[in-house]
């Protein structure tokens, strides 16, 4: 299968902790220490650790891990306008790149839930929106599809469907990050004719119009790039993971 032409880069949540503050901006650095020592912040500090690396990876310029102030951060969520969520962007000296993060949500063998996990990152051009989800093995997967999806899991050896769950679960939720609609709708967006049940989106089985091009499978697969293999947990949970990336046509003026 070929790589989508995006850059990936896989960051665990036990590498957080050991990012130098010096990569922080000082923004960064005093919402981090908002943080209590747990979870969300090592959720934050991955995703601007993961991010950095994403950044300085696509484009070959390794010094915006030490000027951490050239990564400018910011979203737009297209529904509303809002500043405070939809799909993020990141820019470097001027030059815009798509950008998209998932976390695996902590659920990894031998780990305390939410202590270990993976963050994906997602980096490419500009002019595709761009879309990216991680997954863990999804054990308990009736209900979440409808009975096209459920009707070819229960096809499958079993040993093999809680992967492939996981798989068109992620394909879902890049696709929602893609259109920056996400797969449910927000409080302030009741009603909008472009939000949609969870159910109906899990039997859109094709890509949507204007697709460039959806990637699934495994992370070696997609190749994604693993900035480090984490704790025993971390890295024996990578194998099961599945992931999706999607690229969309620009749907902005």
């Amino acid at each position: 299968m070929p790589h989508p032409p995006v850059t990936l880069i896989a960051v665990p949540y036990s590498f957080a902790g050991q990012l130098p503050e010096a990569w922080l901006t000082p923004a960064e650095r005093e919402r981090a220490a908002a943080y209590d020592d747990g979870v969300p912040r090592r959720r934050f500090l991955a995703g601007r650790l993961g991010v950095r690396f994403a950044v300085a990876a696509h484009l070959g310029v390794r010094e915006v891990m030490r000027d951490p102030g050239r990564v400018v951060l910011s979203g737009q969520c297209p529904k509303c306008g809002s500043a405070a969520h939809g799909r993020p962007e990141a820019a470097v000296d001027g030059e815009k790149l798509a950008l998209s993060l998932s976390y695996s949500r902590g659920d990894v063998p031998g780990g305390a839930p939410g202590e270990s996990g993976w963050l994906l990152v997602a980096t490419g051009p500009a002019e595709s929106e761009l879309g990216v989800d991680v997954c863990a093995p999804i054990d308990e997967w009736i209900g979440i599809f409808d009975a096209r999806q459920e009707q070819t899991l229960r096809l499958l050896p079993e040993k093999l469907r809680a992967r492939e769950a996981a798989r068109r679960w992620a394909v879902i939720e890049a696709r929602g990050k893609a259109s920056g609609h996400g797969i449910v709708p927000g409080p302030s967006h009741a009603g909008s004719a472009a939000d949609a049940e969870p159910a109906r989106l899990a039997g859109q089985l094709d890509p949507a119009p204007g697709t460039v091009g959806e990637w699934a499978g495994a992370l070696s697969a997609l190749g994604v790039k693993i900035v480090v293999a984490g704790t025993e947990a971390e890295s024996a949970a990578l194998p099961q993971l599945r992931a999706a990336v999607v690229m969309q046509a620009p749907t902005r003026g």
